[in-house]
């Protein structure tokens, strides 16, 4: 519940004399009400007193002297303070009574209001107090008594019942005209001393700080040219100074603020990708100078709008609820992952965008902002690039293999011996021709992965038998260099779900590049083990090891590490690439371990099928 604002000038004055005014009042009305509880209990000690004598008086002159007991019953009238008495005998008939009541008739209808009070006094041998509900000022006591019989002995199973009643309206009237005399004077006094205070308080206190909120609007205004002069009061005037002192910083720091604004806007503004901030409800905050170029809208055009307008059909569909979805479960689709999705432009044109999302608060409530970057640049690059591969790649295999078939038959003397000269030309034609070759299947195996287009035969079955073939098949080129293989299969004919073929080319690569690596003479391990629950194949080589700096690059495309013109050592430095690929779409895991100048271990893991 909000209460109404109200000013202190007049807030300080009503709660000083209200205050007051209340204390005031109240030690009038406790004065009452003592006085009055005074009364009252003076009245029902004195009246308890006389209904006992009434009824004592009643037992000994009801029979033997009614006259006498009417007497004491119009003596006992002389009180100021008796409303009223009567005397009822055994068969419920005034028999005496002042006042109100008239003789012979039935108690029960002349003192109908008593009637409780009756009942209750005759089952009781002391006097009974009681009060009507309506009327508090007045004091009704009964006492029950013997009735004689004819004969004036007292029948204990026959009863009258004395009746006396006070009302003490008129002296509670007089004590609370007495109060009020004593106490209004005082009350007034304590009005006047609260309205003095307030008047005070108002002028040292109210009138300033009305003073300081002028200047605060005005400071909300933007105006800091109005600094508050000191007041009356150390506090007031201290807080005025820590106000001009705020003010001054606060005029620097906006402008600061400003500046940090205004250059933080031209770097938004300046940057290449398109940020675009929504809202929890997807319409958008925020539209930059970039996300007005790719998507062709302007800021003032889209702002407020849903942020579905940037996307096409299928996806603007969907997006609201993923948005709901998210905010409700925090299932992440995009945010704080990022992905490439459709974009589409003012004319309808949907386009690759790379999207990444973050969530950030702002006055307690999400916001989202989106930083897209277009695509279709880099895509149309990609896409020339594999299709020049892919061409020249297709154009020169046939005719390659041709002259590489040609000069190894040269090379082989099937057609005539050579002399050494020529043997040697053709010799060294027959192996660059090869590397080549080499390279081409390499940039065709390359467009099929990219492509998605190379297909993978995965089938359970052990790894030993596809290790011997690797290394048999390489081992003539071992033999060149003096390099032995030696293999050990400790897979215990545990099975795991492979394409042999491409399995068979992961094996090569890793041989080729340990002969290549490996000294003359040396020897290379080819291990297939059990390993933390997978199958892992090994083959460690002698050589140098892996540079460091090589390291973090070395199943990147065309790395090497050496690619200087002068390298001592060939390749394409696209085997490990290829190899990472394959592995990778069979399920597995490919890594490498090296010391510098311990050799190099290269590895490839699958789980067991």
């Amino acid at each position: 519940m909000r209460f109404p604002t109200v000013s202190l000038r007049w807030l300080l004055p009503v709660l000083i004399v209200v205050p007051f005014s209340v204390v005031g009042l109240a030690s009038y009305f406790v004065a009452v009400a003592d006085k009055r509880e005074v009364l009252l209990d003076a009245a029902e000690r004195e009246l308890r007193g006389a209904v006992a004598s009434l009824a004592r008086a009643s037992e000994r002159l009801i029979r033997s002297d009614p006259s006498l007991l009417r007497q004491e019953l119009t003596l006992l009238a002389l009180e100021p303070n008796l409303a009223g008495g009567a005397i009822v005998d055994d068969q419920g008939l005034v028999l005496h009574a002042t006042r109100f009541a008239s003789v012979g008739e039935p108690a029960v209808r002349a003192l109908d209001f008593f009637q409780p009070s009756i009942d209750t006094a005759l089952q009781r041998s002391t006097a009974v107090i009681a009060r009507p509900k309506d009327r508090q000022e007045i004091i009704v006591a009964l006492m029950r008594f013997a009735m004689p019989a004819d004969s004036g002995e007292l029948r204990s199973s026959n009863y009258g019942v004395a009746y006396l009643c006070f009302d003490l309206s008129d002296a509670i009237a007089t004590a609370r005209k007495s109060a009020l005399r004593v106490h209004l004077p005082e009350a007034v006094l304590n009005v006047l001393v609260a309205a003095l205070l307030a008047w005070a308080m108002v002028a040292r206190i109210a009138i300033p700080l009305q003073r300081l909120n002028a200047a605060t609007k005005r400071l909300a205004e933007g105006d800091f040219s109005s600094p508050l002069p000191g007041e009356v009061t150390k506090e007031i005037d201290t807080l005025a100074a820590s106000f001009n002192h705020m003010s001054s910083r606060l005029k620097q720091s906006m402008e600061q603020s400003d500046s940090s604004a205004r250059h933080m806007q031209a770097v938004i503004d300046n940057v290449l990708e398109a940020i675009v901030t929504i809202d929890e409800r997807g319409r958008i905050q925020s539209f930059n100078q970039a996300a007005e170029k790719i998507f062709g809208f302007r800021a003032d055009e889209v702002v407020g709008v849903n942020v579905s307008i940037l996307m096409p059909g299928e996806i603007s569909r969907h997006h609201d609820e993923y948005l709901a979805r998210y905010q409700r479960t925090k299932e992440a689709h995009v945010i704080g992952i990022g992905r490439e999705t459709t974009g589409r432009r003012r004319d309808g044109e949907e386009f690759p965008v790379e999207l990444s999302v973050s969530e950030i608060s702002k006055d307690g409530r999400p916001l989202y902002v989106g930083l897209l970057r277009d695509l279709s640049e880099r895509n149309r690059v990609d896409r020339m690039k594999r299709e020049f591969i892919s061409t020249v790649s297709h154009e020169l295999r046939t005719p390659l293999t041709s002259v590489v078939a040609s000069l190894r038959l040269l090379a082989s003397g099937a057609l005539g011996t050579l002399p050494p000269k020529g043997q040697r030309l053709i010799e060294i034609a027959a192996i660059n021709s090869g590397q080549l070759s080499n390279l081409i299947n390499d940039l065709l195996d390359l467009e099929k992965i990219a492509a998605g287009k190379m297909s993978f035969d995965l089938q359970p079955q052990p790894v030993g038998q596809l290790l011997a073939e690797a290394v048999a098949a390489s081992t003539p080129n071992a033999g060149q260099r003096g390099i032995e293989f030696k293999l050990l299969d400790d897979s215990s004919g545990a099975e795991v779900r492979i394409d042999a073929s491409r399995l068979t080319q992961v094996l090569s690569n890793f041989l080729s590049n340990a002969i290549k690596f490996s000294p003359a003479n040396e020897r290379v391990d080819v291990a297939a083990r059990l390993h933390e629950g997978d199958l892992r194949i090994e083959v460690r080589d002698r050589g140098p090891g892996v540079p460091a700096e090589f390291r973090d690059r070395i199943f990147q495309k065309f790395s090497q590490a050496d690619s200087s013109d002068t390298r001592k050592l060939g390749g394409t430095g696209l085997g490990l690439a290829i190899s990472k690929e394959l592995v990778e779409r069979m399920g597995g895991k490919i890594g490498f371990e090296s010391e510098k100048g311990a050799g190099a271990l290269f590895f490839c893991t699958f789980p067991l099928a």
